[in-house]
């Protein structure tokens, strides 16, 4: 196997769309202790270990048709993020519930409705992002991602994802030159 990341990454792709077991094991073991360091800086320990189980899980059940557009690495520190986002609002969710719960208020109830202007401009401002991060490539998507959402240095970014600061610095200035124009409206508004 070749010694360099786009090589051993195909080597790694080709492998698991061959169903090879020994492949699957070795990227496990290559990126587990990393995963979980990531992922349990946002998410208990024990979280930690089971969105890291489903993504792995999930690697292997889609492993003959699994596409991976970057490198290993940003596909499944990828997942993880989107899985721990996915966990920490339905957590959320189920905390205010509990909350309104305990107060003795039904859901939902005792809430200003939100203004239809103020709908509106979500709903834009939702489709404009959308349109805005389909514009950039799978890493800058996923560095702007951990830079804005997460608000990790690019010390933290490199790290995780293997890359120097300053490749992560230049990533996130690329990546904000493309959106800026397509949320400039929403940005003016302030």
């Amino acid at each position: 196997m070749s010694s360099t990341p786009s090589a051993r990454d195909a080597a790694w792709l080709a492998g698991l769309h061959a169903g090879d077991v020994e492949i699957f094991r070795v990227i496990y073991e290559t990126y587990m202790e990393d995963l979980w360091h990531y992922a349990k800086r946002f998410v208990p320990s024990d979280v930690a270990e089971d969105i890291i189980q489903d993504v792995m899980s999930d690697l292997w059940d889609r492993r003959e048709t699994v596409e991976i557009r970057g490198t290993v690495a940003q596909y499944l520190f990828g997942a993880i993020h989107y899985r721990v986002l996915n966990h920490r609002r339905r957590a959320r969710v189920i905390d205010a519930v509990e909350y309104q719960d305990d107060l003795g208020v039904a859901v939902g109830m005792g809430e200003a409705p939100v203004s239809p202007d103020a709908s509106v401009i979500e709903h834009d401002l939702k489709a404009a992002l959308t349109v805005a991060l389909a514009k950039l490539s799978p890493i800058q998507r996923s560095i702007l991602e951990l830079r804005w959402l997460q608000e990790m240095s690019y010390e933290q970014i490199a790290d995780i994802l293997k890359i120097s600061p300053e490749a992560a610095r230049q990533h996130v200035s690329r990546a904000q030159r493309i959106v800026r124009p397509v949320l400039s409206r929403f940005l003016d508004d302030r």
